[in-house]
This record gives C-alpha cells, structure tokens and sequence, in this order.
C-alpha cells in the first residue's frame, strides 16, 4: 500500500509537504480499527487474558516434560521521535507529528499491559525494550530501526519497523541483562 500510494521519493515529499493531509490515526480521532483491536482487547481484559493463558500453557507444557522454563517476554522497541526530536525524514513516511505521538503513547499502553499482565508472574520476566532505540530512533543520523524509506530501495522489504543489526545487538544486550543470573546459559 505504501508503494502504492508513494512510487517513488518525490511523491512521498510532496505528500508529506501539506501539513495535516493525512492525520487519520490520533488520539483525538484514534479510528475504529484501533477502538476495535487495540483498546477494546486492552480495556475489557481480553489481551491480558490472553498474555496469561500463554503463560500457563508454556508452564504446563515445560511441566510435563519435566523443565520448568523461565518466560521471558519482551516489550516493543520504540523508533519513533519523541515530542522534541526532529520528523524530517523518509523512514516515517507520510505520519505526521500528532499520529507519531499517538503511536508512541499506544506502545507504551502496550508495554504496560504485557508488565501489569504478566510481570508479578512466578518465573516470567518482562524485559523492557521501549527505550533500547534511544539516540538511534527514526530521523538520527544512524537509526537502528529499518523505516519506510527502505521500500524505496526495495518495494518487497519485509524489514521496515524491525532493527538493523546493531538494533539488534542493542536488543540482545537488554535481554541478556533481563535474564536472571541463575538462568544464564552455561
């Protein structure tokens, strides 16, 4: 769709040069879709529920087989520019200021709901990744999150939103450090 709408670099500039033009997704008009899969699941339990379930499936299952696994789950990595930092560049398309603050407030709601789910949890550990991109988000000189300006590059890209290998280390890194040291790997 992106591709579709944005050919090539030139239309995305142009796009993203009329301010407001393409607002559909913020906190003052959030959209049905995101009423419907994001806050509903969140509000009415459901996405905790279902956090939880995980949990004791994979418990039951490591029972059964005799290992009690240790859960480590993790939060979202957050590329995006927060409130003071710069959104002008390509890897964010055509999102404008307030859709990006609402983005950002969205994963943060996230990130709480899998800690408050299933953080007090015995043998669950959350490790908190929303900060790990700090200093390497989105519009930096050296951005650890692959953005949208790769399907400029290449329109088939599965990689836009997912960390560049050094985000990657960054993220490996964190999660060593979650794990508790008497689970560390021999």
């Amino acid at each position: 769709m992106f591709v579709k709408r944005f050919p090539n670099r030139e239309a995305l500039e142009a796009a993203r040069s009329v301010e407001g033009l393409f607002d559909y997704c913020t906190a003052k008009d959030p959209g049905a879709p995101i009423e419907k899969l994001f806050w509903d699941p969140i509000r009415n339990g459901t996405l905790t529920a279902h956090y939880q379930a995980l949990v004791t499936a994979i418990q039951e299952r490591g029972q059964k087989a005799g290992k009690v696994p240790h859960i480590v789950f993790t939060t979202y990595h957050n590329p995006l520019p927060g409130p003071s930092e710069s959104i002008d560049c390509l890897d964010l398309g055509d999102l404008s200021r307030d859709e990006i603050d609402y983005l950002i407030t969205l994963e943060q709601t996230l990130g709480q709901t899998i800690q408050d789910g299933v953080g007090h949890l015995d043998g669950v550990t959350v490790a908190d990744l929303f900060d790990v991109m700090d200093g390497h988000k989105f519009c930096t000189d050296d951005p650890w999150t692959y953005g949208l300006s790769i399907l400029l590059l290449d329109t088939e890209s599965q990689a836009p939103f997912h960390p560049t290998p050094a985000g990657q280390e960054a993220i490996a890194a964190l999660l060593e450090a979650a794990i508790p040291s008497s689970l560390e790997v021999q």
